[in-house]
């Protein structure tokens, strides 16, 4: 179950509009791409990108630095929900990013991250001990 916070940030960044700004101040370049998020909830999160004229490589595919961008964005998204407005306060720092690519991306892409609780537990267990936690 989601904290009021939680379920805040949740709300904020599921409004397209609000998402949209929020990208624009933090994220320029995500917002430029035209990145949605399509769902958030205690489980997963999922980051859409389209295949358009400022999205596109040489071989016509969307590419890769987007990809990535919408990628990171949908793991990163659970993780800013578990933090937003925690006591005491939580910074992260993203490390790495692994992603699984199973065809061209010449449409719609789709980013999904079904790793919400294991990111709760994680974020709860550095929060309780006041250690720093790193995790894939």
């Amino acid at each position: 179950m989601l904290t009021k916070e939680q379920e805040q940030y949740r709300k904020l960044v599921l409004n397209p509009i609000s998402f949209k700004a929020g990208l624009f101040a933090k994220l320029p370049l995500a917002g430029v791409a035209d990145c949605r998020m399509t769902e958030l909830n205690e489980t997963t999160c999922k980051i859409t990108v389209p295949y358009r004229f400022l999205n596109k490589n040489p071989f016509d595919t969307t590419y890769w630095a987007v990809l990535g961008m919408a990628a990171e964005m949908a793991g990163g998204a659970l993780l800013l929900m578990y933090i937003h407005k925690s006591n005491p306060s939580v910074s992260t720092f993203v490390t790495g990013l692994s992603s699984k690519f199973i065809k061209t991306a010449t449409g719609l892409t789709t980013f999904v991250c079904e790793e919400g609780m294991m990111i709760r537990e994680r974020v709860q267990k550095a929060i309780e001990t006041g250690e720093p936690d790193a995790f894939t």
